[in-house]
Order: C-alpha cells, then structure tokens, then sequence
C-alpha cells in the first residue's frame, strides 16, 4: 500500500450497477493508503456491480497508475438460517447488562435486608 492523492483517486473511482452509477462517500485511512468506499443506498440483492479506478488516480509525486482497475462482485441475500451474526453483537451487550442488573438488585436487596435487621423494634 502507498500513499495516494485522494482527491485524484476520488475522482477516477467508479461504481456502477446495472449501468447506473452508485452514489456514495469516501473514508480514507493511513494517510491516503486505505480506501473505503460507502454507498449512500443499499446495494441491490442479486445485482453485479462493476469497479471501476482509472490510471488518473494518482500518488502525491504525480505518478499515474499503470493500469486502470476493472473489477466486479455480485451481491447475494444472506442466508436467513445463518444470520446470527447480526444479532449476536445485541446478545453480547444485552446478556452482560442484565446479569448486572441482577447483582445490582441482588445488592440491594441484601443491603434492604440488613438495615431491616438493624432497626430496632418498637416493642424493645
């Protein structure tokens, strides 16, 4: 990875489904080394998007990519019976949060507890 000129990469980048253009922003990372492209809609299940990076996308010298960047992916709609993944991150919050809860009143309760054993009683 080298350092690019991000404006000159930005403008030589292209993402196309279906013949139409994807709209989105750019986040660069390491100085202008890493690039991550995040599409303003979601990418259409099933589509085949192109990726397109002309040889204008330059480094901070001037120096033009050899060759211009031709790649492509198609989409695929998750497998319902495996998308545990988007709801383990919430176990994973949620689970510690309620055993929390838990030794919070468990504290509580035994602190009640006490000062209830403490107090003295109106017949002494």
């Amino acid at each position: 990875t080298e350092e690019m000129n991000t404006t000159s990469v930005e403008e030589s980048f292209r993402l196309t489904g279906g013949g139409e253009d994807v709209e989105g922003t750019f986040t660069w990372f390491l100085n202008g080394s890493w690039l991550i492209f995040d599409p303003l809609e979601d990418l259409e299940y099933g589509r085949t998007y192109d990726v397109h990076i002309t040889n204008e996308a330059k480094d901070p010298a001037g120096n033009g990519l050899w060759l211009r960047h031709h790649s492509w992916f198609t989409t695929e709609r998750p497998d319902p019976e495996s998308d545990l993944g988007q709801y383990l991150w919430a176990l994973l919050l949620v689970i510690p949060a309620i055993i929390a809860t838990a030794f919070i009143l468990l504290v509580l309760r035994r602190r009640r507890e006490e000062e209830i054993e403490e107090e003295p009683s109106e017949e002494e």
